[in-house]
């Protein structure tokens, strides 16, 4: 019966112990996967406004050249139309220069033709005087008087010297209208040449408008495409934040529910030490009785000596303290040598308790007197509930948990009321 008080009291204290430990440094996977949700869109969402600053930029920066390529093209336009109402005007000029040429020819013809009439005549005359030497003379002759000779005479030397001053009077003419119809022609053929540079820088101006309007175009369809993945990264930005929400809300409400499990599992602690209290109270009351009894033979117990400051053996050999006591929750985080760490009692004890959590492996319970020690996150353990194991036993190793390092054991120590210490003070 005494022994039976005793481990129903052990198992008092574990019970508390574990409530404890579980209401301080309970973790949720769920809520571990909602946080991993939460900073994956958080990058994601980063990622997507870069990406959105930096098609804005791109945008900018085509919006820029198509201006400046669009101001180029209404200056060549503007050069184009420029040379080409030069070349109209030089056509123009051209046009008018060949009809001053034209009447200039026609009236050179006519002067020719007139000028060929005297000289013909005048050759018909000079032949005939001179095939009728005499006959130069037969005027002269068949004058009926003195007066009418002299008429004569003079009315022959003055038909002669008319001809002649016409026939000079027309040379003349000729000779003018010859240097003014090569002026004209030469004008013609300068204005020709500028024309035709006129409509070389034109066709040259033209081939550049073709090319710059193809850059543009090539411009317009680049920033279109931008627009288009801005308008994605935009609806996938909303999307994100809507998502980041649902993630956050469903953060909110997971932690209202650990929260709440929280302070049930407080409560059901709580309701244990009473129930605890009231069975020592009731063990006590029939130790009293069985006092007033006969004495019987006790059952053997094992005699598990009181742990003491200084007395806790390292339960990792050659690991080390890589969080301490109330850094990540009431244990240590120790870390081994390497993956799958050979682990060991503490101290001389009885395992209260062996069993497997989801998350975070193997746990081994295990009762030294006045104190009680965890060994979370462990393979599947050497020992056995009921067990006696010794000081420095092997009891497991390391590397059994999903979310706890395979070279990692948690390390607990709850005193004789339940509350868990440090346990650097017991090594």
């Amino acid at each position: 019966m005494k022994h039976a008080g005793i481990r129903h009291g052990v198992w008092g204290l574990l019970l508390a112990a574990l409530c404890v430990l579980l209401s301080t440094s309970v973790f949720s996977q769920n809520l571990s996967e909602l946080e991993r949700q939460r900073q994956q869109t958080l990058q994601q969402q980063k990622a997507t406004q870069q990406r959105i600053e930096k098609l804005n930029r791109e945008l900018a920066n085509l919006d820029a050249l198509t201006a400046q390529r669009l101001k180029d093209l209404r200056a060549l336009e503007a050069e184009i139309r420029r040379l080409e109402k030069e070349k109209a005007d030089l056509g123009r000029q051209i046009n008018l220069l060949q009809q001053q040429v034209r009447e200039t020819e026609a009236e050179i013809a006519q002067n020719e033709a007139q000028l060929a009439d005297l000289k013909k005549r005048l050759a018909a005359l000079v032949n005939s005087l001179y095939r009728e030497q005499a006959g130069r003379y037969l005027p002269l002759l068949q004058a009926q008087s003195f007066t009418d000779l002299s008429v004569r005479a003079n009315w022959v030397g003055y038909l002669g010297n008319q001809q002649t001053d016409l026939i000079e009077r027309i040379n003349r003419l000729l000779e003018q209208l010859n240097g003014q119809r090569e002026r004209l022609v030469l004008l013609v053929r300068d204005l020709n040449a500028k024309q035709a540079d006129r409509q070389i820088k034109i066709n040259q101006l033209t081939d550049s408008r073709a090319q710059l309007q193809s850059t543009i175009t090539a411009l317009r369809q680049q920033a279109e495409g931008r627009k288009v993945l801005l308008r994605e990264s935009l609806l996938a930005r909303n999307e994100l934040q809507s998502q980041l929400n649902s993630v956050v809300a469903a953060i909110t409400k997971e932690q209202r529910r650990l929260a709440e499990e929280r302070r049930r599992r407080e409560e059901e602690a709580r309701r244990q030490r009473e129930r605890e209290a009231a069975e020592r109270r009731r063990q006590q009351l029939a130790a009293q009785q069985n006092a007033t009894r006969p004495p019987t033979e006790p059952e053997p117990v094992a005699i598990i000596p009181n742990v003491v400051v200084g007395t806790l053996q390292f339960p990792v050999p050659g690991g080390r303290i890589v969080a301490p006591f109330g850094t990540q929750g009431t244990y240590q985080v120790i870390q081994g040598p390497g993956e799958y760490s050979p682990v060991v009692s503490a101290a001389s004890g009885i395992v209260l308790d062996e069993y497997p959590v989801s998350n975070t492996g193997w746990w081994i319970i295990i009762a030294h007197g006045n104190v009680t020690s965890f060994y979370i996150g462990l393979q599947e353990p050497l020992v056995q509930k009921g067990q006696q194991v010794s000081k420095g036993q092997r009891i497991g190793y390391t590397g059994g948990a999903p979310l706890i390092p395979p070279d990692t054991l948690w390390f607990a120590v709850a005193n004789d009321n339940g509350v868990q210490v440090d346990p650097s003070r017991y090594y």
